[in-house]
C-alpha cells in the first residue's frame, strides 16, 4: 500500500471569514482512537494509519473554492480506509483550521468514516511533514508501548524528497 499522487498544489490559504466564523470543534479529532487502541491490546487487531493531506488529493485543480473536496476522491478515500481497515491522522494544513476540519467532519461522516480519524499531526513548521509524521508515530508508539502495523501517507508532496530522517521513513510508505 503505497499510492502516490501527484498533482499541481494551489493556494488554499482559508480567508478570514472562514477562519473567523469556524466553530471551535473541541474534539481533538481522536473519535476511534480508544477503540482501537482497545481491539488491538484485547483481539491483536491491527492498526494501521493514514497520513492524510487533503489539498491535491482529495481536491483538485478545477475547484475553486479553497474549502472543497472532490466526492468522487472521497468516496474512494473512504472506500480504502474501509477496505484496509485503516484510521486517519490527519497531516494536512487543514488541521490548522477549525472550519476546515468541521467541514472535513461532515463530509467522513457521510461515508461512515468519522470514527476512523484518530488524530492530527502537531505543526513543526511550514513544509515540515515529514518530521510531523515521525513525531505523531514515535509518540503513539511510546505512549501505546506497541509499534503500528502499518502506515503509509498519502500527499501530493515529494515527501519521500523532503525526508531528512536517518532512517528515511518515508522509504516503502509514500
Amino acid at each position: 500500500l503505497s499510492p502516490k499522487l501527484y498533482v499541481p498544489a494551489r493556494n488554499n490559504t482559508p480567508n478570514a471569514s472562514q477562519t473567523m466564523t469556524a466553530s471551535h470543534d473541541p474534539r481533538p479529532h481522536n473519535g476511534g482512537l480508544e477503540k482501537a487502541i482497545h481491539e488491538r491490546r484485547n483481539h491483536d487487531r491491527a492498526i494501521r494509519v493514514i497520513f492524510l493531506d487533503i489539498d491535491g488529493v482529495l481536491n483538485n485543480v478545477r475547484q475553486k473554492d479553497a474549502m472543497s473536496i472532490d466526492n468522487n476522491c472521497l468516496k474512494l478515500f473512504a472506500e480504502l480506509v474501509i477496505k484496509t481497515s485503516s484510521y486517519i491522522v490527519m497531516s494536512s494544513t487543514w488541521r490548522k483550521h477549525p472550519a476546515f476540519m468541521d467541514f472535513l467532519l461532515i463530509k467522513f461522516r457521510a461515508l461512515n468514516i468519522e470514527d476512523r480519524l484518530i488524530g492530527k499531526t502537531s505543526v513543526i513548521g511550514d513544509f515540515e511533514r515529514v518530521a510531523e509524521i515521525s513525531t505523531w508515530i514515535r509518540r503513539f508508539e511510546t505512549k501505546y508501548s506497541f509499534p503500528l502495523d502499518g502506515w503509509v501517507a498519502i500527499d501530493d508532496m515529494h515527501l519521500d524528497a523532503h525526508d531528512e530522517t536517518p532512517n528515511k521513513i518515508m522509504r516503502g510508505h509514500f
